[in-house]
């Protein structure tokens, strides 16, 4: 499996997502932070037991990554689509920390990595793609007894992608909007990846804007030709938005929505506008503008994608979700 990079921002008291990965016994999992609370998440992971904290925690240069782009004298500071930069009381957002953790990906010689939230703290098979029923209340269970092998659904739904020359972003999708799907639809594409991506360093494309980040890094794909990837098969699960201290919670609960759209409209004008969703002010994107196809190397077969359920672990006559949870 890609190595697992957490970019994260005071939350060494809650994260979470590293471990789904530990207790499986992959060490391969990073967590990406600002210089200033280094400390507190090797001293946190050394709380919890992890063996050699430190080699978990890398620490990024936010002289470098925080501060505006320049194409002459930083062209890895970041694109803030306004004249505010990086200054106190404003938040760069989580981008800058995106982009660090992918130059350290390739400083490691890595082709793929997989990006994630810090906060998650479940992920789920759906069980509809053995015609069992669709998504339903799971049962947590202890380390050594899952019925879901994750390491091998990652590694499976890798050798998927790999298969294709044009891939840009791909996600196992959030357990809300997987469960929103109510057709034996599994694999969907040309739309927007969230909190749980795998990324290729050799794709270079920055993360961008104060907000709406990952609207604007999808769509940043689409448009130079790439075809983004979400498989419902496994799904993931965070806290509600905002409920969680850390993060970006305290910015986006003083920020009005109207300014968050502000930068997607500014970035993509053409696929973007404010509408009304859901009760309230929102970003309305065209994505099926983009309507690139997949294209799968030359000689390479879907053949041997099959799942072997002995070996990852799914019980058919067990429930119709099953969790690994945290």
């Amino acid at each position: 499996m890609d190595s697992v990079y957490i970019p994260s921002r005071g939350r060494y008291k809650t994260m979470s997502t590293h471990k789904h990965f530990e207790r499986k016994g992959m060490k391969n999992w990073f967590y990406v932070v600002e210089p200033f609370e280094m400390l507190e998440y090797i001293n946190a992971l050394a709380e919890e037991g992890v063996e050699y904290p430190e080699q978990h925690v890398l620490a990024f240069d936010t002289d470098v990554y925080k501060e505006p782009y320049d194409p002459e004298t930083n062209p890895k500071g970041y694109q803030y689509f306004d004249d505010e930069g990086w200054r106190p009381g404003l938040t760069t957002g989580p981008g800058p920390a995106r982009n660090a953790l992918i130059d350290f990906a390739r400083e490691r010689g890595e082709k793929h990595l997989w990006m994630m939230d810090d906060d998650i703290v479940l992920f789920a098979v759906d069980a509809f793609y053995f015609q069992k029923g669709v998504y339903t209340k799971g049962t947590k269970t202890k380390p050594g007894q899952e019925r879901i092998d994750l390491i091998k659904s990652f590694e499976l739904f890798e050798r998927f992608l790999d298969k294709y020359d044009n891939v840009g972003l791909a996600e196992f999708e959030k357990s809300g909007m997987a469960m929103n799907h109510r057709r034996n639809k599994h694999l969907a594409i040309g739309g927007k990846t969230y909190s749980c991506i795998r990324i290729n360093t050799e794709i270079n494309i920055p993360w961008r804007s104060r907000y709406n980040d990952d609207v604007v890094y999808s769509l940043d794909y689409l448009k130079r030709g790439y075809v983004n990837v979400s498989s419902k098969i496994v799904a993931y699960a965070t806290p509600e938005s905002q409920q969680q201290a850390g993060g970006m919670t305290s910015a986006f609960k003083e920020l009005g929505t109207l300014d968050k759209v502000r930068f997607l409209v500014k970035a993509f004008p053409d696929v973007s506008k404010l509408a009304l969703k859901y009760g309230r002010i929102h970003h309305q994107v065209a994505y099926n503008r983009y309507k690139s196809p997949l294209i799968l190397r030359d000689g390479a077969s879907l053949d041997d994608l099959v799942y072997d359920l002995d070996s990852m672990g799914i019980d058919l006559d067990a429930l119709v979700l099953e969790t690994e949870s945290v």
